[in-house]
This record gives structure tokens, C-alpha cells and sequence, in this order.
């Protein structure tokens, strides 16, 4: 199946941000990373308003959002995924 003009481009560089995610996460198990990133968002006065959490469930090469996730729980807040 051949792809038009505008989608070559667009596969590209999904093709090159996945191998640059390879690489990052590679020498990293991102555990670091997913423990700074809670805790900038735990000191957000919107996280800290907030309702209702949007989160995602993460793969292997994402940052690990199951402490957001268990936070806004125990903060008796909304959690959709």
C-alpha cells in the first residue's frame, strides 16, 4: 500500500523519535525520571485543585504515571486513564 506525499514525512519522524525514546531509555530505566516528574507535578497548584487527574498507562519506553495515578487516589480525586 503505497502512502501519500504528506505521510512520508510524518513516518519519518516517528521512526526517528521512537529510536531516539530507544536510546534515551536504554542507559536509563526511567524510574529516576518518573519520580521527578511526580513530584513537579504533586507541587502544581493544579494537581493540588484539581478534581479530576487525566493520566495515561504507561509502556516501557514512557515515563511510569502509576504514583500520579495512586496519589490522586488516596486524594480522593477522579482518575480517568
Amino acid at each position: 500500500m503505497k502512502t501519500s506525499c504528506s505521510e512520508e514525512p510524518k513516518a519519518e519522524l516517528r521512526k526517528a523519535m521512537k529510536s531516539r525514546l530507544r536510546n534515551y531509555f536504554s542507559g536509563n530505566d526511567g524510574k529516576s525520571d518518573s519520580i521527578l516528574v511526580s513530584s513537579k507535578i504533586f507541587e502544581l497548584e493544579e494537581f493540588k485543585s484539581a478534581e479530576i487527574v487525566l493520566a495515561f498507562l504507561s509502556t516501557k519506553n514512557e515515563i511510569d504515571c502509576q504514583p500520579i495515578i495512586e496519589q490522586s487516589f488516596l486524594l480522593n480525586k477522579i482518575v480517568a486513564v
